[in-house]
């Protein structure tokens, strides 16, 4: 008995509404699209970062874009905060880094800060609080997906002043006094600030400083996943990457990736390893199937090429690959210097193909 089979068998009984505990591979997806299709209300869940991604995801499982426009009606996105302690937080003007940038941004100050008591375990904070976007899927977006377009921001822009992001959701609890810009910081990551800075047009505080200054450091905050064919020279780019204050994990595989994303949420980039003993073919496939593993986690993936295969950059670029290419004899503290340029610049997942990208 497979998921698929049982989902199949359940169809069968002709139910009103479906859960599916979530979509993980091409056949669940295909047959939950044909149920909505179908006039059933289905319920499910996918891995991604924020409620848009679910676009993208939905169709690189394979889900024809005429179909995901007709049965797609809502996404919704959520995470948990800590909430501020009522025995022990106090209404003064916080001197955390995170809050005085917080009233930088949104020119209102957070209303509490955390304390510590014995309620709390003297952490400052006690029991959480969802926070949470609601995307609608309308018109303008359906006629965007009629037209294959699967890029998040033009789907963001057909919601400009209806949409309301979690980090949105998480100002408001943090003007309320529920909690902190720390920790919405924390748990949101450094889109926090980018969602707030694009909401009330501030300039972006220096975010270098808010992560030295946090819970974590630094290191904990920025982290690179080296994946694919490991040799010495992926030793001394670790190496490297480390010397500069960046935590490195490596895999071998686009699931032993995956599997690393989903245990360390601070993961910033990916960085795939391609050797010459792959064919055209090959190096293809490989690459699909990490854009299959990874696409939820819309990273920006920088793609290591041998210099003898120079021509599999434009071979991947005809099947649909955006990410950014260097060839595995750039020396690795020109490569740290990218991926640090990159970080900084919040380049998303095409960042490969930005403007001036060599």
């Amino acid at each position: 008995m497979t998921f698929a089979g049982a989902l199949r068998a359940i169809l069968r009984q002709d139910p009103d509404v479906l859960l599916i505990g979530e979509i993980r591979d091409e056949e669940t997806a295909q047959i939950a699209m044909q149920s909505a299709l179908t006039g059933h209300l289905v319920f499910s869940t996918l891995h991604t970062n924020d409620s848009l991604s679910a676009i993208p995801r939905l169709l690189d499982l394979g889900i024809n874009p005429v179909i995901l426009a007709e049965s797609l009606s809502g996404i919704m996105s959520q995470r948990l905060l800590r909430k501020l302690c009522n025995h022990c937080k106090r209404d003064v003007e916080s001197t955390d880094p995170a809050a005085k940038a917080f009233k930088t941004v949104t020119h209102v100050d957070q209303a509490c800060e955390p304390v510590g008591c014995q309620e709390c375990e003297f952490s400052g904070y006690h029991g959480r609080t969802v926070i949470a976007e609601l995307v609608e899927i309308n018109q303008e977006q359906r006629e965007l997906l009629l037209g294959g377009e699967n890029d998040i921001a033009k789907f963001k822009a057909a919601m400009r002043g209806t949409f309301n992001s979690m980090s949105m959701s998480a100002s408001r609890l943090i003007i309320s006094g529920i909690t902190t810009a720390a920790e919405a910081s924390r748990v949101i990551g450094h889109q926090f600030w980018f969602a707030l800075v694009d909401e009330y047009g501030s300039e972006l505080p220096d975010l270098s400083a808010l992560s030295e200054s946090g819970e974590q450091s630094k290191k904990e905050r920025y982290a690179i996943a080296i994946a694919g064919d490991l040799d010495e020279s992926s030793k001394q780019l670790q190496a490297a990457l480390e010397n500069s204050w960046l935590q490195v994990f490596t895999a071998d595989g686009s699931e032993g990736c995956e599997t690393i994303l989903h245990e360390h949420e601070n993961v910033d980039l990916v960085v795939l390893e391609f050797n010459e003993s792959l064919s055209d073919d090959e190096i293809v496939a490989s690459v699909a199937d990490y854009r299959r593993h990874l696409a939820w986690a819309r990273l920006p993936a920088l793609i290591r090429l041998p210099a003898s295969k120079q021509h599999w950059e434009a071979l991947l670029r005809e099947h649909g690959s955006t990410s950014r290419f260097v060839t595995r004899d750039v020396e690795a503290d020109d490569i740290v210097e990218i991926i640090q340029q990159a970080i900084s610049e919040k380049l998303d997942f095409r960042w490969g193909i930005q403007a001036g990208a060599d």
